[in-house]
Parts: C-alpha cells; sequence; structure tokens
C-alpha cells in the first residue's frame, strides 16, 4: 500500500483486455488504464488470449491469468464475450469457472498491494468484491450494457447484481439510465452507485466535418452477432433506392450470414467487410464516412455511437436509454425503434436525399460531446477522485 508521499496503488481487474497492441477486446479499459497511469501505480489483471501477445506491450504491469491450454481461451476474447462464448457451447461454463477462479487468486496475490480494487464488469465484480472483502481493500465496480440489461427478468443476473452491491464499496454505470435502472431494482444501495461515461479521444475531435456531395457512406462497426442488428441494417437496404456504400467492420459469428445476406440482395458490391479494425485505425474509418449506423436491440452506452458524435459523424442508432441520452432526434441524430427496418430505411433515404443534414447531425453531435466533457481525461479525473476517498489520501 501507499504512503502519503507516493501513488496510489490500483489494482484493474477486467474480463477482456487487449493483449496485443492492435487487439480491440476491453479496448474502453485500456484507454482508461492510459489516462489514468501518470497518476497512479496501476497494475492490469485479464485473461490470455489464444493469440500472440501477453500485454508486455504496455508501460505498465500486465497479470495474465491462463485459465485453460491456450487453444482453448476462446472465452473472454471473441465477439459477445463471455455471455456469447456461454451461449455457443455447454463447455465454456467449465471455463467460465476456471476463468473466475484464476482472476480470484489473481486478486487476491496482488491485492494486498493495492489500496483500491477496481473491477469492469458484475462477474469480475462479485469476484474481486470477494477477495476485497478479505483483504479489507475497497473495491470499485465498473458496470456495462450486458450487466444491466434484463435485470428484470433474469434471477440469476439480480442474484449477482445484489452480491456486487453488497460487496463494493462503489458501483459505476457508463450512462445514467443504466444507473436508473440499477435504483429500481436496488434502492437502498443508491448511494453506492454513480454516473461516469467513457471517453473519447482528442484526435476524434479534431477530424474534418464529411462530405455533402457524393453517394452516401455508411459505417457499421461492432461484433457481428444477433443482437447488434446488421441482418436488419442489410434487410433495410435492399430495394434502397440512392447511391450507397455500406462498411461493416467487426468479427463474430454471423459474417457468414451477413456476406450471403448482402449477395443475395444483389448490392455486394455496395457493400464492405472489412473484420475487426484496429483502435489506432478507427479515427482513419470515421473520416471517410458520412454517418454510423448501430440498429442494436440491446446497449448500455456504446463507445461506438460516443466516437462517431465526437468524429462529426451523424448516427443513425436504435432508440435505447443509453443512446437517447445523447441524441435528441432529429438534431444531433436519428433514432429507430429496435427491429424496425421500414423506419430504419426512411431514416437512412433522409441522410442520402439530403446531403447538407449529414453535416448538420454531425455537427450538433460533436457540440454535444464537448458540452458534456466526453473525454479520457475527464473520465480519469473522476475515477482518481473516487480512489483518493476510498483510500483516505
Amino acid at each position: 500500500m501507499t504512503n502519503s508521499s507516493s501513488k496510489l496503488e490500483v489494482l484493474m481487474v477486467s474480463t477482456s483486455y487487449p493483449m496485443q497492441p492492435n487487439s480491440v477486446s476491453g479496448i474502453f479499459v485500456r484507454r482508461l488504464v492510459e489516462a489514468l497511469q501518470t497518476h497512479v501505480a496501476l497494475t492490469v489483471v485479464a485473461p490470455a488470449s489464444n493469440a500472440d501477445g501477453d500485454g508486455s506491450y504496455a508501460a505498465y504491469p500486465v497479470v495474465v491469468v491462463r485459465y485453460a491450454p491456450r487453444r482453448y481461451r476462446s472465452l473472454a476474447h471473441l465477439p459477445g464475450g463471455i455471455p456469447a462464448a456461454l451461449a455457443r457451447s455447454p463447455f465454456n461454463a467449465v471455463l467460465a469457472v476456471s476463468l473466475f477462479a484464476g482472476l480470484f487468486f489473481a486478486t487476491l496475490l496482488r491485492g494486498w498491494k493495492a489500496d483500491v480494487i477496481h473491477a469492469n464488469w458484475s462477474l469480475t465484480g462479485l469476484v474481486c468484491g470477494l477477495a476485497g472483502r478479505l483483504m479489507a481493500r475497497p473495491t470499485i465496480v465498473t458496470l456495462r450494457g450486458s450487466d444491466v440489461s434484463g435485470l428484470g427478468s433474469s434471477r440469476l443476473k439480480r442474484l449477482i447484481m445484489r452480491g456486487v452491491l453488497n460487496l463494493s464499496k462503489v458501483v459505476v454505470t457508463v450512462s445514467d439510465p443504466m444507473r436508473t435502472e440499477l435504483i429500481e431494482h436496488f434502492p437502498r444501495h443508491r448511494n453506492k452507485m454513480i454516473f461516469i461515461p467513457n471517453g473519447v479521444s482528442a484526435e476524434l475531435l479534431a477530424l474534418p466535418p464529411p462530405s455533402a456531395e457524393g453517394p452516401l457512406r455508411l459505417l457499421f462497426a461492432g461484433n457481428l452477432i444477433r443482437g447488434k442488428g446488421a441482418h436488419e441494417l442489410l434487410e433495410a437496404l435492399a430495394g434502397f433506392d440512392a447511391p450507397f456504400s455500406l462498411t461493416i467492420a467487426g468479427e463474430g459469428p454471423e459474417r457468414v450470414a451477413l456476406e450471403k445476406m448482402a449477395q443475395e440482395s444483389g448490392f455486394s458490391q455496395n457493400v464492405h467487410f472489412i473484420g475487426s479494425v484496429p483502435p489506432e485505425d478507427m479515427c482513419q474509418l470515421y473520416s471517410v464516412h458520412d454517418a454510423l449506423v448501430l440498429p442494436s436491440h440491446a446497449e448500455g452506452r456504446p463507445n461506438v455511437v460516443v466516437e462517431a458524435m465526437a468524429a462529426g459523424r451523424g448516427v443513425v442508432a436504435s432508440n435505447l436509454p443509453g443512446i437517447a441520452e445523447l441524441i435528441d432526434h432529429g438534431r444531433n441524430g436519428l433514432l429507430v425503434p429496435p427491429g424496425d427496418v421500414a423506419g430504419l430505411r426512411v431514416a437512412l433515404r433522409s441522410l442520402a436525399r439530403e446531403p447538407r443534414l449529414r453535416i448538420e447531425l454531425g455537427s450538433a453531435a460533436r457540440a454535444t460531446i464537448r458540452e458534456l466533457g466526453i473525454d479520457w481525461h475527464h473520465c480519469a479525473q473522476r475515477y482518481l477522485a473516487l480512489y483518493a476517498d476510498l483510500s483516505g489520501a
């Protein structure tokens, strides 16, 4: 533990973290760590992946949990994360036990030196909260969309969340609607709940606006899983009566089906599947597109929406609480009910037929991000204040 003249010791624990410099797995956790690292002495604990790399590129210690033989380490780093992995195979439940046991013991081994333990996602929070209680170390847990969505219909999720709230000192949500939903389910813990948004890079805020000329250039960026809505996007573009191009950035189990769907729709020459994009290349990707489309069925506050808004790009997205708190329909973006293919088609047509609308929406979107102070510096400062408060520094 620290003394009065040295930096606070923080143990950051996550079920996903980029083990290679160009990985996108848990990239927002990495960006937070990089914003914090000059202010605190920080160690990261995260599971190994089945690819080369062990986090040694980082300027801070990364403790790698090798929870299975290398060929089987597909639980935490593939599209959709652990929930998608559990849905793929019942065998992955055994790997999950091994993974969380590994995270627990790694937290115990490293946590004795820490002033604060900072966990990401609910199951990690449960494990770290228990370890922190055993060591008398305060635990902060950051929750994201998948942690809170479906609480009302899942008894298991509510049980896990109750454990997280009982064992942690502070629970952070990345959107205000998530905090509101948590309070509705667990009102006696409301004083533990804080909303801190994820940040964006200054590079995005400096991008020039999109062009008001030429065909509409659309971007979809996300895991290619059913819940992200890429199928509905392709369906909405079927029979589209205006020139367009669509770039689909991401990987996942639905890619083959999506490629087949684009081929059968007759516009495959307009759709480009480019796979996963390294984090450092995302700014360039935004720069050559006019608008982001994210027709998801469930989200917290998706980073890709915040980034596109910061980049001055129009956003067409599902009308979900974590998105609607950022987007005022018709002013700084367009909202469509989840699963509404006809409504999505109408929104995209408006961007295609009114090129100036792309610039107007993008400009207002960037202004929103600036007004809200959504950047990694402000995000890190708020966490630093929490660390200092909990550690008594």
